[in-house]
């Protein structure tokens, strides 16, 4: 079967560069990369079905969560969604929301989480089948998202590089929950969140594999990767608030287990 391989880059004004290249031997291709770069810039296709029939389950979703105005009341969100889930991390209680009438990932994502007696926003801007946040909150970090194909994710976090997908120094694995039929995930970091200037997500659902190479705070803004039409996602990190997105980018559809450092 050929392999499609799609590679969208994006700058502040737009689509910069695109390239298609492969066959499709059926409706399943092997893999998918894409460089998943800006929010409502975002045009490209998402990927198709998985490896191993698993459906695709990313979330281009919307509004967009403003890393400068999270932490707020969640007084909003509290009464216009479900409690999916609960629990505690490190001294702090946390609650999961779901839109109503919206399903999987979707939900989530148009939801939010509500940690501390603040909310906090799921929603990046861009189709990546596997989200992450992080919170400044003082003494550490934490770090949250969803994995948009069905079933548990097993998470590998690390140290990231932004440009490429090679993983550094392993952080703590977060807890994760199926939720909605996909996988939430929120964890703590050792150090501040200022600390970290790129994360490596690595998750692998049953029957197929995603990662992405995050960058923090400005790291890597100007570079043609930047969430820039959202000024909410520039700045540096500030306590109590989502550290701002300045870099993204991903690659999904890979076989369970089977990561690789660039997008050859």
């Amino acid at each position: 079967m050929g392999a499609v391989v799609l590679v969208v880059t994006f700058a502040a004004g737009g689509v910069v560069g695109a390239a298609l290249s492969g066959a499709f031997a059926s409706a399943q291709p092997k893999t998918v990369a894409a460089q998943a770069l800006g929010t409502n810039d975002q045009t490209g296709p998402g990927p198709g079905s998985s490896p191993g029939g698993v459906a695709n389950a990313d979330s281009s979703c919307s509004p967009t969560t403003d890393a400068a105005t999270s932490g707020g009341s969640p007084a909003s969100l509290t009464s216009s969604a479900m409690k999916v889930a609960s629990g505690s991390l490190h001294g702090y209680a946390w609650s999961l929301w779901s839109a109503r009438g919206q399903p999987g990932a979707t939900g989530l994502e148009d939801g939010g989480l509500v940690l501390g007696g603040r909310e906090y926003g799921l929603c990046p801007g861009y189709p990546n089948p596997a989200e992450l946040e992080m919170l400044d909150v003082g003494r550490d970090a934490i770090v949250y998202g969803v994995i948009g194909y069905p079933g548990r994710a097993k998470i590998d976090l690390s140290l990231g590089s932004l440009g490429t997908f090679a993983p550094g120094a392993a952080l703590p694995s977060p807890q994760v929950r199926v939720v909605n039929g996909v996988s939430f995930f929120i964890g703590t970091l050792p150090k501040p969140a200022c600390s970290y200037r790129a994360l490596e997500l690595d998750s692998t659902s049953p029957g197929v594999s995603a990662e992405h190479n995050l960058g923090f705070a400005g790291a890597g803004a100007g570079g043609g990767y930047e969430l820039s039409d959202n000024p909410g996602n520039s700045g540096g990190c500030v306590e109590n608030k989502i550290d701002p997105i300045s870099f993204s980018q991903g690659i999904w559809q890979l076989p369970p287990g089977q990561f690789q450092d660039g997008f050859g």
